[in-house]
């Protein structure tokens, strides 16, 4: 009875050896600078943000909008506030652009309290219709033409009731994401200066256009619901009679529903935003699945071998000391 007591917390031993070392491997790695929280989160992240063959581009917005545009906000409405196909005097297509509200926290008096965001999004940019939108003679026209196509740029101005415009020392502009994670499929042209791409040639990353991404926070709870957007496209080294950037307001639109205070707002659309945080966006079932598996189990089988090994040489000896025993039994 002894003996099989004694070979049974052997074999315990025997398994229990390989899932430790395989437990101790896969927690190395996963914990590891190097690799688990190094090439493996990297490589995570670029697959989760691979969007130029996944889907529409709304459909790559709602996967940037739950990655997080930023790490700031927390949570934010599935529905935009507002969506609309922009278009000029003449009907004709400029750009699209979707509003999104978010919550953040931030500290105010010490404490840390919900403020409200506003995400924005232009995408299908018709730059060359945008070209035409600055006007003036043909000598101008053909120095646009040359240039880079327009960038664009957002402003928010509180209104009153009346709609005059809130008096301010400046107006506050939407904060650009300096962000190439959506190429704009819908603009006119792909490239910045203005150029449809060759398709015989790979197409250079840095200088294709990409859709507009930009936040807003409102720290002032106080502010008007009612909130003039302007976009301003600007025309880089085509200058006006100050030698500045020429410039030409291409979209104006006052809003109603810009709701500043946190809990006048209705979250039952809200979810969760990842906070460009791998491990809220299920890193650690990646890993695993990735890697760690196949690492803990040529480890275990590896580790497994040799306690198997040290096990059968016990059992070998063991059943020759019995024989011995026998043998001496006998005489």
């Amino acid at each position: 009875m002894k003996k099989h007591f004694s070979r049974y917390i052997i074999l315990l031993v025997v398994i229990m050896l390989p899932l430790l070392a395989a437990y101790l491997v896969g927690r190395y790695g996963y914990y590891s600078e190097k690799f688990g929280q190094g090439s493996w989160k990297r490589e995570f992240v670029q697959d989760y943000l691979t969007f130029a063959d996944t889907g529409t581009t709304e459909e790559q917005i709602d996967k940037f909008l739950k990655y997080g545009i930023n790490t700031q906000y927390h949570s934010y409405d599935l529905v935009p506030i507002y969506s609309v196909q922009a278009k000029n005097d003449d009907n004709k297509d400029l750009f699209k652009i979707k509003i999104y509200r978010s919550l953040y926290i931030t500290t105010v008096a010490g404490e840390k309290v919900d403020r409200v965001q506003y995400l924005y999004f232009i995408y299908d940019i018709q730059y060359l219709q945008i070209r035409e939108e600055f006007g003036g003679d043909s000598a101008l026209q053909r120095e646009i033409e040359e240039a880079d196509v327009p960038a664009l740029s957002v402003y928010v101005y509180e209104v009153n009731d009346d709609d005059t415009i809130v008096e301010k020392d400046y107006p506050s502009k939407v904060a650009q994401v300096d962000s190439k994670l959506i190429y704009d499929q819908g603009a006119d042209v792909d490239y910045i200066n203005g150029k449809n791409q060759d398709p015989s040639k790979p197409p250079i990353t840095a200088d294709l256009n990409y859709i507009y991404v930009g936040f807003d926070p409102m720290l002032d709870v106080d502010w008007s619901t009612k909130t003039k957007i302007e976009i301003i496209a600007a025309v880089k080294g085509v200058t006006d009679n100050d030698n500045e950037d020429i410039k030409t307001t291409v979209f104006e639109q006052i809003l109603t529903n810009y709701e500043c205070h946190p809990e006048a707002i209705d979250q039952t659309d809200f979810v969760a935003s990842y906070q460009q945080k791998p491990d809220n966006m299920g890193y650690s079932t990646w890993v695993f699945g990735h890697y760690l598996w196949w690492i803990g189990l040529i480890t275990f089988v590896a580790c497994g071998f040799i306690t198997g090994s040290f096990y059968v040489v016990y059992l070998s000896e063991e059943q020759k000391q019995q024989n011995k025993n026998l043998k001496k039994a006998k005489k």
